[in-house]
């Protein structure tokens, strides 16, 4: 969506302007039907309604009534700006704690997506994001804004969008690519430390002493020839017995064929 200032759609001079501390915003329409119009009439639209607002007799305002106006195609038009008294709502009070944002349609004209999004983006230049959501038959007699925008404001889908939460991590077990897992080799019993980034594996003895291997998030620190692999083969008995997926004994056969085989499932050399 694009902003169009004032000065671009070719707005008149303000006669005069006060300013207010908005408490919301009060969505607006035509009324009668604009029909689909193409993108290059829309300021042309802007400048009919400001010309209606300040020169037809039963008026004669200051200015163009709106705040903002939106097009169907999501643009918006400054009207007459942030924190200005407007002259659409049709009380003092109303005008007075609401800011009015103008949907460029009529009655019987599709309510686009477009013209949804550049609504809300319209409040949120005008500082009312946060603020309450109004509709024009809110302060008077009207069918304004008609039934596509009073059914949309009241669903309550001009509410902002809050960023969507982060996904949980996954468990560790459960990560092709965690930082680094244990596994046996099926053929010597030997433990392989496998790095899932380099997609290798390493000995565990020709680790450096001193570094930490990850197993299920369990770190186990690697002494002098391979010392403390005891404790990380006892958690794969552990694991693979909860699992039901290893026989309880002495021998680490059943576990290694299992955990070979995820390993080739995973592409690891």
């Amino acid at each position: 969506m694009t902003y169009h200032s004032r000065s671009d759609w070719g707005a008149r001079s303000s006669r005069n302007r006060s300013t207010i501390r908005p408490r919301g915003v009060a969505v607006h329409y035509n009324g009668p039907p604009l029909g689909a119009y193409t993108h290059d009439r829309c300021a042309g639209i802007v400048r009919g309604i400001q010309a209606m607002h300040m020169d037809s007799p039963e008026r004669k305002w200051a200015d163009i009534a709106y705040n903002m106006l939106v097009c169907r195609h999501g643009d918006i038009y400054e009207g007459r700006g942030k924190d200005v008294r407007s002259a659409g709502n049709g009380t003092d009070y109303g005008n007075a704690n609401y800011v009015c944002v103008m949907g460029m349609m009529g009655d019987g004209d599709d309510l686009t997506n477009a013209m949804k999004a550049g609504i809300v983006e319209a409040a949120g230049l005008l500082g009312q994001a946060g603020g309450e959501w109004k509709v024009h038959q809110d302060f008077f007699n009207t069918s304004c804004p008609g039934s596509a925008l009073l059914q949309w404001v009241r669903s309550g889908h001009t509410a902002t969008p809050k960023p969507p939460k982060p996904e949980p991590k996954p468990d560790q077990e459960e990560d092709d690519m965690a930082k680094m897992f244990i596994a046996p080799d099926p053929t010597n019993r030997h433990l392989y430390l496998y790095d899932t980034n380099t997609r290798t594996r390493h000995h565990v003895t020709t680790v450096q002493q001193g570094a930490d291997l990850i197993y299920l998030g369990q770190a186990t620190n690697v002494g002098p020839d391979g010392a403390g692999i005891g404790p990380i083969r006892d958690a794969l008995f552990a694991l693979y017995d909860e699992a039901g997926k290893a026989d309880k004994g002495p021998e680490l056969s059943d576990a290694s064929q299992e955990l070979e085989a995820e390993c080739s499932a995973r592409g690891l050399k």
